[in-house]
C-alpha cells in the first residue's frame, strides 16, 4: 500500500484530540466531586449561600462534560465514517475494474467467472450497507445515552442528586428526603398565592433528619427546602444565610424573626480632612511662579502664549496659557519635554483645557494636600444625587468639586495603574459609596480578590452577593456562571413586563419584586487571564460584559499589569469607561485609555485620568479612604 503522510497526519492529530478530551474528561470529574462534596458539607452545615454557588459550580461542570462527551463521541464517529469511507473506495474500484472486463467482454472470457466476481462484490456492498446501519444506530443510542447522562440539569434535580449522594454517605435517609420535598412541593404550590417573604417568617422550616430520628445539631438538616428551589435560587444569598442563621431551633414553636432594617453607617467613622489653607497659599504662590517661568520660557521657544489664569488642585496646578490669534497649538505639543526641563518638574500638557479658549500646563505642586472620602460624602451633591443606577465618589476635580460617576451609565469599568498608583483606593472609595448611599435591596456587590488581602473587610456583610468574598477559580467560576444564568433570568423578566431595562422594571414593580443592581468587582484581572481556566474566565466576562447591563449587572476589573496580552481587545471593547492611574510606560496607558498616551506622566497616589464615554478624559484626585476606616464602618455594618 503505498503510503499517504496526510493521512497518516490526521490520525495523529485525531488521536491527539481524543487524548486531550479524555484528560478534560477526568479533570472534569474530579471537579464534580469536589462541587459534590461541598455541596453536601454546606448542605448538611445548613449554609445555604455556600450550597448554592457549589450547586452552580456543579451545574457548570457538568454542562463541560456534556459537551467534551459530544466531540469525544463525534470524533468516533468521524473515524468509523472514514473508515467506512475507504471501504467504500475500495469496493468502488474493484467494480469500476469488473465494468471495464464487461465491456471488453468476447469469446475468450469465462462469463461464470465474471458473473460470480459480481456476485461478491453485490454481497459486499449489502454487508458494507448493514455495517453502516448497524453504526448509525449504536450513534443514535450513543446520543440518547449522553442526552440523558449529560444533559443541563435543573436545579432541583441537582438538589435530588446531592441528596441522593448524602443518602449513600449514610448521611441521610433518602425515603425521608423525598417525602420531605414532595410535602413541600405540594405545601407550596397550595400556598402559591402567598408573598414568600410571608412565608418564611410564619413558621419554622421544615427540616430533614437522619435515619436515627433524633435531633440533635448534627442529625439536622437546616436548610429550608423552599430555599433550594429554582425560583428561589436566584434571590439574595447573603439574606438568605442570615434569615437561616435568626431561626430559632428546631421544635421551639416560635416563628422566625423579621429581618433588622437596614441601618446606614454614620459619616463620623471616616476620618476628617486636616485643614489645607497653609498647603494652599503655598501651592498657589508656587502656581504664580511656574506660569511666569513658563511663559518666558514659550517666549523663547518662539511661542508668544500669555498666562490666562491658574488653577491650583490638590495634587497639581493648572497653568492656562492663551495663544494669539493665527497661532497653531501643534506647535506647543513638541515643547513638552522643553518646559518641562525648565520647570525642573513633571509636566503633562491639556489641549485645550476643559471649558477654556486656552491650554493647561499641569505642573506637581510643592506640597500635597489629602483628599479625605468623608468631605465627598458629607457634601450636597452626594446626598443629592439621584439613587438609581450605582453612584459613587470617584474624586475631586483641580477646582475641588466633588466628581460623582454612575456605574450604570458606564456600563462597565476598567481601573488600571501600577503598584502604589491608587488603584486599590480607588476600589474601597467605590465600596464605601455604595455602603453609604444603598441598602442591601437596592445594590449588591460581588468580590473577586485572588490576593487574598484587599477585600476580606467586607466578608459577612448584608450587600456582599454571594455571601464570601471569593479567592480562588473554583468559586469565581461558579460564581460568573451563577451572574450569568441571572442575567438570563433578568432578561426573561424584563421582556414579560415589556421594559428595556432594569430601573424602568423597578419603577413600575412593587417594593418587594425589585431587583438590586449587582456590581462585580475582579481585583487582579492578571490572575485569571492569565490562568489556566483563562478561556473559561472569558466567555463568561464577554457575555456578562455584552448582556448584563440592561439587567443591571456591571463588572469593575482591576489589574496593575495594563499590557496588550493582559487586556485582549475584547475586555477593552466593552469596557467604555476606564480609570486609568500611574503607569510604567506610555504603551501601557494607550492600551487603558483607548490610544490616548498620559497616564505615565501621573503623580500616582490617586492621581487619575478618568475616560468617561459620555465626558471624554478628565483628571482627576481619588479620595483617600484607610482600611482603618473600612473596618470601622464594616465591623459597624455586621454588628447591624
Amino acid at each position: 500500500m503505498k503510503f499517504n503522510r496526510a493521512e497518516t497526519e490526521r490520525k495523529i492529530k485525531v488521536r491527539q484530540a481524543r487524548s486531550r478530551l479524555a484528560k478534560n474528561l477526568d479533570k472534569l470529574e474530579g471537579e464534580r466531586r469536589y462541587y459534590l462534596d461541598k455541596a453536601k458539607a454546606a448542605r448538611l452545615k445548613g449554609e445555604t449561600a455556600s450550597y448554592k454557588l457549589a450547586r452552580s459550580g456543579l451545574s457548570a461542570t457538568l454542562t463541560q462534560a456534556k459537551r467534551s462527551r459530544e466531540m469525544l463521541l463525534n470524533l468516533d464517529i468521524t473515524a468509523e465514517m472514514r473508515d467506512t469511507g475507504t471501504a467504500t473506495r475500495d469496493f468502488l474500484a474493484g467494480m469500476d475494474r469488473i465494468f471495464r472486463d464487461i465491456s471488453k467482454l468476447n469469446k475468450k472470457i469465462n462469463l461464470r467467472e465474471t458473473r460470480y466476481a459480481l456476485r461478491n462484490a453485490m454481497a459486499g456492498m449489502e454487508n458494507m450497507q448493514a455495517g453502516l446501519d448497524s453504526l448509525l444506530v449504536q450513534t443514535e443510542e450513543s446520543f440518547g445515552d449522553l442526552a440523558e447522562a449529560g444533559a443541563v440539569m435543573s436545579e432541583s434535580e441537582l438538589d435530588r442528586l446531592i441528596g441522593r449522594e448524602l443518602s449513600l454517605d449514610g448521611e441521610i435517609g433518602l425515603d425521608e428526603m423525598d417525602a420531605e420535598i414532595e410535602a413541600d412541593a405540594r405545601a407550596r404550590k397550595g400556598d402559591a398565592g402567598a408573598d414568600a417573604r410571608a412565608r418564611k417568617g410564619d413558621a419554622a422550616p421544615p427540616v430533614l433528619r437522619r435515619k436515627s430520628g433524633k435531633p440533635d445539631e448534627m442529625s439536622v438538616f437546616r436548610i429550608p427546602i423552599e430555599n433550594l428551589t429554582a425560583a428561589d435560587s436566584l434571590k439574595d444569598l447573603a439574606k438568605d444565610a442570615a434569615l437561616d442563621a435568626a431561626r430559632p431551633p428546631v421544635g421551639a414553636g416560635a416563628a422566625a424573626p423579621a429581618p433588622t432594617e437596614y441601618r446606614f453607617p454614620p459619616l463620623s467613622l471616616l476620618d476628617e480632612g486636616a485643614d489645607n489653607s497653609a498647603a494652599l497659599a503655598e501651592n498657589s504662590l508656587a502656581a504664580e511662579r511656574d506660569a511666569a517661568e513658563a511663559e518666558a520660557a514659550l517666549a523663547e521657544l518662539k511661542v508668544a502664549a500669555r498666562t490666562a489664569g491658574v488653577v491650583t488642585g490638590p495634587a497639581y496646578s493648572r497653568l492656562l496659557m492663551a495663544m494669539p490669534p493665527g497661532v497653531s497649538v501643534s506647535r506647543v505639543t513638541p515643547l513638552l519635554d522643553d518646559i518641562a526641563m525648565r520647570l525642573k518638574k513633571r509636566v503633562r500638557f491639556e489641549v485645550p483645557a476643559p471649558g477654556q479658549n486656552a491650554f493647561g500646563i499641569e505642573v506637581e505642586n510643592p506640597v500635597r494636600e489629602t483628599v479625605r472620602m468623608r468631605e465627598i460624602l458629607d457634601g450636597e451633591a452626594f446626598a443629592s444625587a439621584k439613587k438609581e443606577g450605582i453612584v459613587y465618589a470617584a474624586g475631586v476635580d483641580p477646582d475641588r468639586r466633588p466628581i460623582l460617576k454612575n456605574l450604570a451609565d458606564a456600563p462597565h469599568l476598567l481601573i488600571a495603574g501600577s503598584s502604589g498608583s491608587g488603584k486599590s483606593c480607588f476600589i474601597h472609595a467605590m465600596l464605601c459609596s455604595i455602603l453609604y448611599k444603598y441598602t442591601p435591596a437596592e445594590v449588591k456587590f460581588a468580590l473577586i480578590d485572588f490576593k487574598r488581602v484587599e477585600l476580606t473587610a467586607y466578608n459577612g456583610l448584608p450587600n456582599l452577593y454571594g455571601g464570601a468574598v471569593i479567592d480562588n477559580d473554583a468559586d469565581a467560576l461558579a460564581l460568573l456562571g451563577g451572574l450569568t444564568d441571572e442575567t438570563e433570568r433578568r432578561y426573561a423578566l424584563l421582556l414579560e413586563n415589556r421594559c428595556r431595562q432594569i430601573g424602568e422594571y423597578n419603577a413600575r414593580a412593587a417594593a418587594a419584586d425589585r431587583l438590586p443592581y449587582i456590581a462585580v468587582f475582579v481585583d487582579e484581572y492578571a490572575d485569571i487571564s492569565t490562568g489556566p481556566s483563562a478561556k473559561e474566565y472569558d466567555t463568561l466576562m464577554r457575555g456578562l460584559a455584552q448582556k448584563a447591563r440592561a439587567g443591571g449587572i456591571h463588572l469593575v476589573v482591576a489589574t496593575q499589569r495594563p499590557s496588550a496580552d493582559i487586556l485582549s481587545g475584547t475586555v477593552k471593547n466593552n469596557f467604555p469607561a476606564q480609570a486609568a492611574f500611574r503607569v510604567a510606560r506610555k504603551e501601557d496607558s494607550r492600551t487603558v485609555l483607548a490610544g490616548q498616551s498620559g497616564a505615565e506622566l501621573l503623580l500616582g497616589k490617586g492621581d487619575m485620568l478618568f475616560n468617561d464615554p459620555a465626558g471624554g478624559i478628565v483628571r482627576l484626585q481619588a479620595p483617600l479612604v484607610t482600611m482603618e476606616e473600612i473596618e470601622r464602618v464594616t465591623d459597624y455594618l455586621k454588628k447591624g
